[in-house]
């Protein structure tokens, strides 16, 4: 099975900020490129000679859905940011762009939202979108239980989410064009969030004809289902001629179709080694074959290798309200005793760095040292051990997935400190349920940054008070400080992006004083795509740009 970790509401047909799949279970993912470029305007054109259009034949793993409100997984996030667009788009410096919206309004101190749509702007059947299809399409991703780290902020998301309502109280079309949004408290980094694929816009059709919607959805993006989806087979999807909701060189040699094809990441790169596949993931192990073949990949995207950081977390939770756990220094201790590149280097080659922070390296502060208890000091994790007379504790963990193998690193590591841990390997629904419930002390989590925001994970895993304050997060360990919750909603106050970024930096600051959790390892993005390819741009948060790219080199084979 493959070393995978997963958001713990994808049990429950929920993902909190892009569900946490690593790059060892998709192969679909893409990859950060670090470029502070526009995702979608800045791929540049092949001085090659291109043939007329081409077919970019992409391997993927099943996708959950191919519409935007069941997107809970790196596939069909990648497939929906390809047949729709969303109000903004993301550059790969975090950057927001106008997609379906060209211009977006705040009021009430970040409150309030008005987002005008761009006029003309159709979907795919040729009817045009209206902002009472945001309205819908908001609705029905909350109340069909897919979304968390979105619109938990949205006034009426508890009401649709407990199905109290249909629709989000907080979203209104003001006429054609005009799409007012309403929050619970100001955040002036909204926009960001519209920008995630789960919050484009859906016709009628998505509701009224749900089961044949759901398999060839019709869109507003750069690229329309061509057919039904097949399962387990492909996905295929053709250029629109008239999509026009970016800029876009219209020119012959531009992808005409994009071919995702599900198969396995073993099978996919063996397909891409044979050149029947464009786009692969890398299995584990192929990295060091594959940079010496293909070489690596340079700026934003392919030919080559593209080996880079993701926006996601794995780390131990904790019980901070319960002893022996309650005591900092202890917290310190345990976080001081954990060698964590030995644990990376445990793994084998599956794309991990050691955790220096809260911060994954994609996101801003996320390459520094900022935590002073991820280093492995042993000696002074035993002294405080032994100070507070703890020589014992459990870790709960869920089955299968690779955590065992974590798990016996931290054991391996605390009994060199003097402390035995016991682990509890639970089926996952019991694990979950433990965890969610607060029984139990210390326990493994993941998680990934839906937007590229420190906000977006330090408001997930260390915001406190209850679910209607906090959202639907990770914070299960009690932890609650009054100055960090302060810091975070004076970042969503702030206007200027630096004074957010320096807001945030002193929050994960104090978090990890506090020593709220234990980082462990951040997970990076293994792709490589073929020398056919030129203008691909790839982004850490799930999308890419076929429709930039262009097939520059031999016939396109059958795939």
């Amino acid at each position: 099975m493959p070393w995978c970790v997963v958001s713990m509401r994808r049990a429950r047909a929920f993902v909190a900020a892009f569900a946490l799949l690593l790059a060892a279970c998709d192969p679909a993912a893409p990859a950060s490129t670090g470029e502070l470029a526009d995702a979608r305007s800045s791929a540049s054109r092949t001085d090659g000679a291109a043939e007329a259009g081409g077919t970019l034949r992409w391997a993927v793993r099943e996708p959950a859905a191919v519409v935007p409100a069941g997107a809970v997984d790196d596939a069909s996030l990648l497939i929906v940011d390809t047949l729709f667009d969303s109000l903004t788009a993301l550059a790969l410096d975090g950057t927001v762009r106008p997609r379906a919206a060209v211009r977006w309004t705040p009021s009430d101190g970040g409150r309030r939202w008005q987002f005008t749509l761009r006029r003309g702007a159709r979907y795919h059947d040729g009817t045009p979108v209206r902002a009472r299809d945001f309205v819908r399409s908001w609705s029905l991703t909350v109340a069909q239980g897919h979304t968390g780290a979105h619109l938990e902020e949205v006034v009426g998301y508890r009401d649709v989410r407990e199905g109290r309502a249909s629709q989000l109280a907080g979203v209104r079309a003001l006429d054609r064009r005009t799409l007012e949004v309403q929050l619970r408290r100001p955040h002036m980094g909204f926009p960001t969030v519209a920008a995630h694929p789960t919050l484009a816009p859906v016709p009628a059709a998505a509701a009224s004809a749900r089961d044949r919607y759901a398999k060839q959805p019709i869109g507003n993006g750069p690229y329309r289902m061509s057919e039904p989806l097949t399962t387990g087979q492909f996905i295929r999807v053709k250029r629109d001629d008239e999509w026009h909701n970016g800029p876009r060189d219209r020119s012959d040699d531009r992808v005409r179709e994009v071919l995702f094809r599900i198969i396995d990441a073993d099978a996919a790169y063996v397909a891409f080694q044979q050149g029947r596949i464009d786009v692969s993931q890398l299995p584990a192990g192929a990295l060091d074959q594959a940079l010496r073949t293909y070489g690596p990949a340079d700026g934003s995207g392919g030919p080559g290798v593209v080996d880079a950081p993701r926006p996601s977390l794995y780390f131990l939770g904790l019980r901070v309200d319960r002893a022996p756990l309650d005591d900092v220094e202890v917290r310190r201790a345990l976080s001081l005793a954990i060698d964590r590149r030995a644990l990376v280097d445990d793994q084998g080659d599956l794309a991990l760095d050691p955790a220096r922070g809260i911060m994954p390296p994609v996101l801003p502060r996320g390459d520094e040292l900022v935590c002073a208890t991820c280093l492995h000091l042993p000696s002074l994790a035993a002294a405080a051990f032994a100070r507070a007379g703890v020589n014992k504790m459990t870790l709960t963990i869920d089955a299968d997935g690779g955590h065992e193998q974590v798990a016996e690193r931290i054991r391996a590591d605390l009994a060199a400190v003097g402390v035995d841990l016991v682990v509890r390997v639970l089926p996952f629904e019991e694990y979950l349920a433990e965890v969610e419930s607060g029984a139990a002390e210390l326990y493994r989590f993941g998680w990934q940054a839906s937007r590229p925001t420190a906000g977006a994970m330090l408001e997930a895993i260390v915001r406190s008070g209850p679910p209607e304050e906090r959202g639907d997060g990770a914070n299960y360990g009690g932890y609650a400080s009054d100055t960090v919750d302060a810091l975070l909603d004076r970042a969503r106050r702030a206007e200027a992006e630096e004074r957010r970024d320096r807001l945030w930096a002193r929050a994960e600051q104090r978090a990890l004083d506090d020593q709220a959790i234990i980082p462990l390892f951040s997970f990076r993005q293994r792709i490589v795509i073929s020398d056919r390819v030129a203008g691909l741009v790839v982004t850490p948060w799930g999308t890419a740009t076929p429709e930039r790219a262009s097939i520059v080199a031999g016939p396109d084979i059958a795939p």
